[in-house]
Formats: C-alpha cells, structure tokens, sequence
C-alpha cells in the first residue's frame, strides 16, 4: 500500500528516462522545425494520480481546431524509441 499521491515515485527514474527521450526526438530531431519545445515539467496532474508505472502527458496548444493531426507523427516518433528498448 501506497497513498495515491506519491505512486509515481515507484517509477521515477524510468519516467524520466523515457521524458529525455522524448525531448530529444521532438528538441533535436527531425521535427524540432515544426514545433516549439518548452520543455518537461513535473507537476501534478489528476489523470495520473495513483498510478504506479511510467506514466507521462502531452500538452499541446493549437492554433486552430483540427491543427492537432500534424503532431501525430512526432509524438510517435518521439515514442518510439521507448517501445524499441522495451522489446529488445
């Protein structure tokens, strides 16, 4: 047993691990033009509260309604080297 407000702590280390790798696909790399990146920031956040495993959460603010779907392929981009260290 755990309180709610300190699971994240069980997966600390690997949050952060995952985080810098996601910076530095969408900071350094091929989309780096396509967007501007301020960075990672912990703070709390009621969706995540209680969960034990890595858990992270993109913002993004949008100039129009359906500006959304040019960020698909970073975000994945920026994830996948995450899913490629889990499965080798």
């Amino acid at each position: 047993m755990c309180p709610y407000d300190k699971a994240y702590l069980y997966s600390l280390q690997t949050t952060k691990k995952w985080s810098d790798l996601i910076a530095h696909t969408l900071r350094d790399g091929q989309y780096a033009h396509l967007m501007v990146f301020h960075g990672i920031y912990a703070l709390p956040f009621a969706p995540l509260i209680g969960i034990k495993k890595p858990a992270l959460a993109f913002e993004i603010g949008l100039k129009q309604k359906d500006s959304w779907k040019q960020f698909i392929e970073p975000i994945v981009a920026s994830l996948a080297p995450i899913f490629e260290a889990r499965i080798s």
